[in-house]
């Protein structure tokens, strides 16, 4: 797979003309929201765990299969690459017609020191008024193609998470995790590529001011979630005291500081602003996220965030590993509160825990 160099185009006037902005997850940019669907395990062209990406064209107007197999990739389908493992949507370009990300963290990838299994690779999927898929511009992205001062090694599961929007300044950004990254010595201490418009950077615990110590098997990258204002890590092997894998949470602005993603807060479940659990071993916290964009009553627009951490191995009651997820309010200012715990012992929860 060839290594390309990250560009951010800056449209031309009256470029794509057919396109309607401000529509999010509109490939065709007809102005109606399309919807895009992973299937990560699937089989293709005979290759089991291929991967691919279904795109759903709102109003009718047809299914996109996206694979490997389009002619604009630079690398064929093979069995578990896991193509779709991570997707996200941005309109990178901005040209009005939204752009699909899609994570491939398994995929082996050639350099000149020789093949690198599961290094990982990413592609961004361009929209465009004639649909997605077949035709489409196609950026293909290794770790040492979108940042030539890293290298491209084995087992660093590139794309295993993906972010991407555009910032309240109205820039388009992306986040690629990549969590089998070593740092130093540290095996496994996972970092994240971030670009913002034409700046990119990599960011690490091994930075000023990121929350953590750089530690084998922390795994930072492994989630990633984002609004236009902020943007969180997780780091699920994170030791919190003396609790191994305990896991751990890093929260940025979009505000660049040495054109790095600006830091918030850290957050475990020791935080002052978490009350209802405690850091344990093997918890396992920031293993998946999901943020949105909330205005508390009484303000005029969504400059606070809603930040959901799941922690899959938290035991509830007398059940081992039975899983929760902590609810985050982050505020304007930066800071946090708890909203809720929720765990299948929760009053909305249906069922109990096993």
């Amino acid at each position: 797979m060839a290594a390309l160099t990250l560009s951010v185009n800056v449209p031309s006037a009256g470029a794509a003309p057919a396109c309607t902005a401000g529509t999010e997850s509109d490939f065709n940019g007809d102005g109606i929201r399309d919807t895009a669907v992973a299937d990560a395990e699937a089989t293709v062209d005979g290759k089991v765990g291929a991967g691919l990406v279904r795109v759903v064209l709102g109003g009718g107007k047809g299914v996109a299969e996206l694979s490997q197999q389009l002619s604009d990739m630079t690398a064929n389908p093979e069995a578990g690459d896991k193509f779709g493992s991570s997707i996200a949507v941005y309109d990178a370009d901005q040209d009005g017609c939204a752009d699909l990300v899609v994570g491939t963290p398994y995929e082996d990838v050639t350099t000149a020191a020789g093949p690198q299994e599961d290094a990982g690779a990413v592609y961004v999927i361009h929209g465009r008024p004639a649909g997605i898929g077949e035709g489409s511009v196609i950026d293909s992205y290794t770790q040492a193609g979108l940042d030539g001062s890293t290298v491209t090694e084995a087992g660093d599961l590139f794309g295993v998470a993906v972010a991407a929007g555009t910032t309240s300044h109205g820039k388009p950004f992306l986040a690629v995790g990549v969590p089998g990254e070593d740092i130093g010595t540290a095996q496994d201490a996972g970092s994240v590529h971030y670009v913002q418009g034409t700046t990119k950077s990599t960011v690490s615990q091994d930075d000023p001011g990121v929350p953590g110590v750089v530690e084998a098997h922390d795994r930072f990258g492994y989630a990633l979630a984002a609004t236009d204002r902020y943007l969180t890590v997780g780091a699920p092997g994170e030791a919190i005291a003396a609790e191994s894998g305990a896991g751990a949470v890093a929260l940025f602005r979009h505000t660049l500081d040495n054109g790095r993603p600006a830091v918030v807060d850290g957050l475990d479940e020791n935080h002052s602003a978490l009350v209802s659990g405690t850091s344990e071993k093997g918890d396992r916290f920031g293993t998946s996220l999901s943020m949105v964009a909330y205005r508390p009553a009484g303000t005029e627009s969504e400059k606070d965030a809603l930040l959901a951490i799941g922690t899959p191995n938290e035991d509830v009651s007398d059940v081992t590993d039975a899983g929760a997820v902590t609810v985050v309010h982050v505020k304007e200012n930066g800071t946090v509160s708890e909203v809720n715990l929720i765990d299948r012992l929760s009053p909305q929860v249906e069922r109990t825990p096993w």
